[in-house]
């Protein structure tokens, strides 16, 4: 239809002329309906819908009565309409001409609903599940009552099942609860009962799955989000079926090795609600070790004992061996170089380690290399940057990285493909350090007399922070994210604190001359310890900046600082050779380690806290138990200074870089071991552990572990040897009773 004519009509229908008014409107429905197209059907019944004239309404009613069958595009035109506006009189007049709209299909459905055309079901097929769904909620209670009505007496199975599939797989509800209610069930009974499952239908799920096994067999076979799911109502109603469904099916433990740190936790949690402390036992010990430790402390802290004198006994005697082990397996002198990574072509200048404890990312020239941890290979290479990189900075998640370079610019990457998502390019020289908040929103990069803060979903420059006469040495953020700190460097010596996120200068610290070589902040975001060139380590209150006290002793340059976990102990270490210990807030010198034949210029501390990695210029790397500062062992093999280093979050990993141009993987394999259930430690682990025990110069702590962990294999042989006598002479029962 000529658009210009239809407008011009459209104009008439709202004419407002004294007199003529009533003639003209009337005039164009007329005109209008002899054209009888979809347009003209739609104009006119939207004129309907608004229209306060009587008289055009009733010649606008009549006109439309006239629609024949066999105009389908002019009813799906008023049905629109009615279904935009739900005008009672446009819907009865639908309903008495039994009109069903053609398209799209949400439409078509909710006309037949109207006009109670369930044959709307068998010409659609499985594609009207969707749509009937979506009209539960209809404002028209008619309408929405009629869709439940035809939900519930789905009439054939491939119907019902789908239902049943939009409610596990699409995590639907509604059609969960239309399922249960009507008793639809798949033709697969892993599907029937997963369906009881996730409507917590309890009853009806124990009889179709009363092994867990269906259930196992679903959840280690789908998709993250559905697992999520199984997770969620398994968790949150406290349910032993998944409990033993994770386990892969009651009594079966076919699962064990799947079972990931956080499900162990949740298993203990449920199985403790429920207090079944003999299943929990029987766990105990088939759990990984540091699984079974916790289960065991567990029975003891809610006291049960088992019941027979035996029981008492083999309990008591387990329960002892977990008394001397520390809650988790030490990193002691069990360490040794697992990998030697080569490919860098200059110095190593920074290590970070994601949270997973999946990867390492390393940098010493122009490129970014990311690394397997596990298996110590190259998966990754990151090419941004013209000249050599200066720092990295991960997100809390470790799905966003940061470098600043010596080309003046910093890159964003996203982990773990390595694509390059944003590049800033402001700075006027070299970018020397780098840090971001928890969620990438924010990054700082510290450069020639400035520091700039960059917004990265924006990908612009936010603000640039003035205050430093020389480089910016270091930048860090309070674990908050709520405060930037930035330190001077060579003839600088200033420390200028900045409200984040904001980018508010809120003081500048006069720390000295010459210039700060390291900052560190308490995990409490109240204290500030800086270290330089003038050999002292200075301790403030943040956010105000007042100095709390300044720590004596070092006769050498501060290279590096770290702060326990807890925040309780201050390591430092210097250009004299040595680390000091110090305890936080006091400052009170606990101890000072030697060993070290030169500078120390990187620390590490693990997450447990309970462990202290120093580098030197002398090419070593020295391990430290905490708080008392004793030597567990020198490791060597770097061919030149130790640069930087990181211990990853699980405990298995140290990662160091030198100035030789390597990594090294330094790993731990009593953490290791410790993870892996007992069942499926190989013969090589069973040796390692037996050997491992005649040798004297392990620690106390490694040998309470190695001990336990060889009864534990020691009792799974007992119990595989018992399982293997107890078949045999079933067997031969049989026999006999045949013959």
């Amino acid at each position: 239809m000529d658009g210009k004519k239809l407008a011009k009509l459209k104009e008439k229908l709202y004419n407002q002329t004294p007199l003529l008014g009533d003639r003209i409107r009337q005039q164009a429905a007329k005109d209008l309906a002899e054209i009888g197209t979809p347009e003209s059907s739609n104009l006119l019944a939207t004129t309907f819908v608004f229209s306060k004239d009587q008289n055009l309404k009733n010649i606008i009613l009549n006109s439309l009565r006239n629609i024949k069958f066999q105009e389908q595009k002019c009813i799906d035109a008023v049905c629109q309409v009615w279904a935009d506006n739900r005008d009672q009189e446009l819907g009865r007049l639908i309903k008495s001409k039994g009109w069903i709209a053609s398209q799209p299909l949400e439409l078509k459905v909710l006309v037949a609903l109207k006009t109670n055309w369930v044959g709307v079901i068998k010409e659609e097929g499985l594609a009207v599940i969707s749509p009937l769904l979506n009209l539960l909620d209809d404002r028209e209670l008619k309408i929405a009552n009629t869709a439940k009505k035809w939900l519930l007496s789905l009439p054939d199975l491939d119907l019902q099942q789908e239902l049943s599939r939009i409610a596990v797989e699409e995590n639907n509800q509604k059609a969960l609860e239309i399922a249960n209610e009507a008793g639809y069930v798949s033709e697969f009974i892993n599907e029937t009962a997963l369906l009881y499952f996730i409507g917590e239908e309890w009853d009806k799920y124990r009889e179709v799955d009363p092994q867990q096994e269906l259930l196992a067999e679903i959840y280690y076979s789908s998709s993250e989000e559905l697992r999520k799911r199984i997770d969620e109502k398994g968790n949150t109603n406290k349910r032993l079926e998944w409990v033993w469904a994770i386990l892969g099916g009651r009594g079966k433990i076919k699962k064990i090795a799947s079972v990931n740190n956080q499900q162990w936790q949740k298993i203990i949690n449920i199985l403790t609600a429920n207090k079944r402390w003999p299943e929990m036992w029987s766990l105990a010990l088939q759990a990984p070790t540091v699984w079974a430790i916790a289960i065991i402390k567990n029975l003891e802290k809610q006291k049960w004992l088992p019941k027979t004198p035996e029981g008492k006994r083999n309990y008591n005697y387990w329960l002892q061996l977990v008394k001397n082990c520390s809650s988790q397996p030490p990193q002691g002198k069990l360490v040794r170089c697992t990998e030697i990574l080569k490919w860098h072509t200059s110095a190593i200048e920074s290590i970070l380690i994601t949270p997973d404890s999946e990867l390492a990312i390393s940098a010493g020239d122009d490129l970014i290399r990311v690394w397997n941890l596990k298996q110590g290979q190259l998966v990754n290479t990151l090419k941004g940057h013209l000249k050599s990189v200066t720092s990295l900075a991960l997100t809390e998640d470790g799905t966003l990285l940061a470098s600043s370079g010596r080309d003046k610019t910093v890159c964003v990457w996203r982990l773990p493909t390595g694509n390059l998502v944003q590049t800033f390019s402001n700075h006027s020289a070299s970018a020397w350090c780098l840090a971001m908040t928890k969620d990438g929103n924010l990054l700082a990069s510290g450069s020639y007399g400035e520091t700039r803060l960059w917004q990265y979903a924006s990908g612009r420059l936010f603000k640039t922070l003035t205050g430093h006469t020389r480089e910016v040495q270091s930048v860090i953020l309070s674990p908050n994210d709520c405060l930037l700190v930035t330190a001077g460097g060579m003839n600088d010596g200033k420390i200028n604190l900045w409200q984040l996120p904001n980018g508010q200068h809120l003081n500048t610290l006069e720390v000295n001359k010459e210039g700060i070589w390291c900052l560190a902040i308490s995990p409490n975001n109240q204290i500030l310890v800086t270290g330089g060139q003038d050999n002292l380590i200075h301790l403030w209150q943040l956010p105000t900046g007042e100095k709390i006290r300044t720590l004596e002793g070092h006769t050498g340059d501060i290279w590096c600082l770290a702060i326990s976990p807890d925040g309780k102990i201050l390591a430092t270490g210097s250009k004299d050779n040595t680390v000091k210990l110090w305890r936080l807030p006091t400052g009170r010198l606990l101890t000072t380690l030697e060993g070290h034949e030169d500078a120390i210029w990187c620390l590490a501390i693990n997450q447990q806290g309970d462990l202290l990695a120093t580098g030197s210029k002398d090419n070593t790397i020295r391990l430290w138990s905490l708080p008392d500062g004793e030597c567990i062992t020198v490791l060597q093999g770097h061919k030149q200074p130790i640069k930087c280093m990181q211990i990853s979050p699980d405990g298995e990993t140290l990662v160091s870089g030198s100035s030789d141009k390597t990594l090294r993987l330094w790993n731990w394999d009593l953490p290791r071991l410790s993870k892996i259930p007992i069942s499926l430690l190989s013969k090589n682990d069973h040796q390692w552990i037996k050997d491992t025990l005649a040798n004297q110069q392990i620690t106390e702590k490694e040998r309470n572990w190695l001990i336990l962990m060889n009864e534990l294999i020691n009792h799974h042989h007992q119990q595989k040897k018992l399982k293997l006598a107890k078949k045999r002479a079933k067997k031969t029962t049989n026999s006999n009773i045949e013959n």
